[in-house]
């Protein structure tokens, strides 16, 4: 079977039993609950005015020279290719494996008793964004398939192998970001969010939690602009390809005004 087709099938159905689950939630009979907060004591420290704290001396890094800052750069680029490289070997099903764990993640989730109907409204929305950004991910552009499939992956044969591999990387990864800057950032950017998404579910699903606190307004904001984000840094050449004609106008207005 195509693995394309695999993923759309294991996708669709992991989506479809996700929102059944958010669904559910909805429609059961409401429950009342007592939320009881513990209070862990601890012990109290009184600094009088007159003491005086000898804070530890404080080094300044900034100096550290060239070698530094080229070990850092190196590391970095090292970094890059070793997570593209398990990238490439994953990038059809990835995004299937981060909704795979937030089906099962939704699933304990209705299990446990929410602060009240707002808390829970909050939850499913929050449910309903991480799946759309999910989906959004399936469609990887050709732009970024066309980099991925020239990665090469890791060669662990022998250790000469594995530096070969490791070494072409570091190259691919160095000439695309001097000869296509905007493609290396999408493809860096979808790696990252497809990387850190599974890492966050992951975190979710083995978080024990008592209760659905309902959240503030700043912690949905906050939630919300994260999204936002997240959006762009998984869509850079879409974005910019949709702000190039408005920036071009702006430059066009400000010549013609001077």
């Amino acid at each position: 079977m195509n693995i394309n087709l695999l993923n759309t099938i294991i996708t669709t159905v992991a989506a479809i039993f996700t929102i059944i689950q958010i669904t559910k939630e909805f429609i059961k009979p409401k429950t009342s609950i007592l939320v009881q907060q513990k209070f862990v004591n601890g012990d109290d420290i009184y600094i009088d005015a007159s003491t005086t704290i000898n804070k530890p001396p404080y080094h300044n890094n900034n100096d550290d020279g060239f070698e530094t800052a080229a070990l850092r750069v190196g590391l970095a680029f090292l970094i890059i290719s070793i997570i593209l490289s398990f990238y490439s070997l994953t990038y059809e099903f990835i995004s299937m494996i981060g909704l795979l764990i937030l089906s099962i993640t939704i699933y304990k989730d209705t299990k446990i008793p929410f602060e009240n109907h707002k808390a829970k409204i909050q939850w499913a929305f929050k449910n309903i964004t991480y799946i759309a950004i999910i989906f959004s991910l399936l469609f990887i552009p050709k732009s970024v398939e066309a980099v991925i499939v020239q990665i090469q992956p890791m060669q662990f044969d022998s250790l000469q192998t594995l530096l070969n591999s490791i070494t072409y990387n570091i190259k691919f990864v160095w000439n695309l970001l001097y000869n296509d800057t905007l493609t290396a950032n999408n493809v860096i950017g979808r790696v990252l969010v497809n990387l850190g998404i599974i890492y966050y579910f992951t975190v979710l699903l083995i978080t024990k939690r008592k209760v659905h606190n309902e959240r503030s307004l700043k912690d949905m904001s906050t939630f919300i602009l994260v999204m936002i984000l997240i959006i762009i840094v998984s869509n850079i050449d879409s974005f910019w390809n949709l702000i190039e004609p408005l920036r071009d106008n702006i430059e066009t207005w400000f010549n013609s005004t001077n």
